[in-house]
């Protein structure tokens, strides 16, 4: 049975989107979608309709668990990102388009490479961030979501009051004199300081998430934390998302800390 092109176009724009972070998807197959399928090979063969229904987990009383996945959290920001994940939309995909007798092709293997890339370059810059909270110079205190969001915006990113908005694309053990060369700082736009801050809100959960873990375990990491900071916990536990704008006026502060951007070409 051979799949009209027409019928899938939207199913197979999805699927790319999948392999390349599974962010467009959430509209899409949070409440199921339907293919229609064509036998190609006998026109006379009735038009039939494979309804892809997604099950639906279960929050209640501040918490989430997925009972295919098994995947429990007490987050929103976490769970959502669970659900719209590869890890939980793939295996139900697969098992109803085999029912219907439909092929199941993987990603390619340019696109496995590129999505294996991403979250590498996610997962490190997660363990950066781990590595900061875990160490003397977040001290947990009330301000500590405006601390993380200062922490990611460091002297990579600045703006003006202009809504001109640069990333630092230089050496990564810079200099001085680094800052100040225009060919490392590349122009970026607005919709990217939305997809940084929307990672911020993501990776403020994510610590949270990892910090609970590891007091519920009593592991090592954070038996190695100081007993006074461990006591503080509770001002990362209940911290939230700062503003957009107090974000982006983050990044006009560092923007007049760091030496203005002069000389050199812009580079494209």
């Amino acid at each position: 049975m051979k799949i009209a092109e027409s019928d899938l176009k939207s199913l197979a724009d999805g699927c790319g989107e999948i392999a390349r972070g599974f962010k467009k998807l959430k509209a899409f197959l949070s409440s199921g979608f339907v293919l229609s399928l064509r036998g190609q090979s006998d026109p006379k063969k009735p038009e039939t309709a494979v309804s892809l229904q997604l099950p639906k987990p279960v929050w209640e009383l501040g918490a989430g668990f997925c009972p295919q996945c098994g995947y429990r959290t007490r987050h929103r920001g976490a769970w959502n990102k669970h659900l719209r994940s590869m890890k939980h939309i793939f295996p139900f995909m697969k098992q109803q388009l085999e029912a219907a007798g439909l092929p199941v092709s993987l990603p390619s293997d340019d696109e496995s490479e590129s999505v294996s890339s991403n979250e590498s370059e996610s997962s490190v810059r997660f363990q950066a961030i781990v590595q900061w909270v875990l160490s003397r110079k977040a001290g947990w205190g009330p301000q500590h979501n405006e601390q993380l969001a200062q922490f990611m915006v460091g002297e990579r990113w600045r703006g003006d009051n202009y809504k001109n908005y640069w990333r630092y694309v230089g050496p990564e053990e810079e200099t001085r004199a680094d800052l100040c060369l225009r060919t490392n700082w590349n122009t970026v736009s607005h919709r990217t300081v939305c997809k940084l801050y929307d990672e911020y809100g993501e990776r403020l959960e994510d610590l949270q998430e990892y910090l609970e873990e590891q007091s519920n375990g009593k592991t090592e990491t954070w038996m190695k934390i100081h007993p006074s900071k461990r006591r503080r916990l509770k001002n990362v536990m209940e911290g939230t998302p700062i503003s957009m704008i107090r974000f982006t006026r983050i990044m006009k502060d560092t923007h007049k800390d760091l030496p203005p951007l002069r000389g050199g070409v812009k580079t494209v």
